[in-house]
């Protein structure tokens, strides 16, 4: 059973324990729809689990990589491929093969935030952990290149996709 999540004001906890089984759930829930096969992706208990949400049954099953980290983040880049971040590492996994490349900076503390272009999924937004700083960027996943965005060294970078009030 998929359990609500359960929001902790304040905190910035990326795990919310739902109390039933000791099992925790990614505030983050990422759907792939379009298709006559709505398929939706979340990590629980470590894990990335992969979900088919037809009718009134929910199965889900895990997908089938390795973790060096706790996996986090987790976005579909194509119905096949996904990508999520583990530290300071952005990773893209085939569901096919099991197959997962890495892109890392053991310069930043780690990669909390992406989000992958629609448009062009090659391209991937993070925000990056560093120094006690953020820092907004661009990975081309095409050539492994990561590229911050000048003048984004903030701590409001982790607000990406909030209202600002401005």
């Amino acid at each position: 059973v998929l359990h609500p999540l359960l929001e902790r004001g304040g905190s910035d906890n990326v795990f919310s324990n739902t109390g039933a089984g000791g099992e925790y759930y990614e505030r983050d829930i990422a759907w792939l729809t379009g298709e006559s096969k709505p398929r939706v992706l979340f990590v629980s208990n470590g894990q990335i689990m992969v979900g088919d949400p037809r009718g009134n049954q929910f199965k889900a099953s895990p997908a089938p990589f390795t973790y060096t980290g706790i996996p986090f983040m987790p976005e579909w880049r194509s119905r096949r491929e996904i990508v999520w971040t583990e530290k300071n590492a952005v990773r893209v996994g085939n569901l096919e093969s099991g197959q997962v490349k890495s892109f890392s900076r053991s310069d930043y503390e780690s990669l909390p935030r992406i989000d992958v272009n629609k448009a062009d999924p090659d391209l991937i937004a993070y925000v990056a952990r560093k120094g006690g700083n953020s820092q907004i960027g661009i990975l081309n996943l095409a050539t492994g290149v990561f590229t911050p965005i000048a003048g984004s060294t903030d701590a409001a970078a982790f607000k990406i996709g909030r209202a600002s009030g401005r």
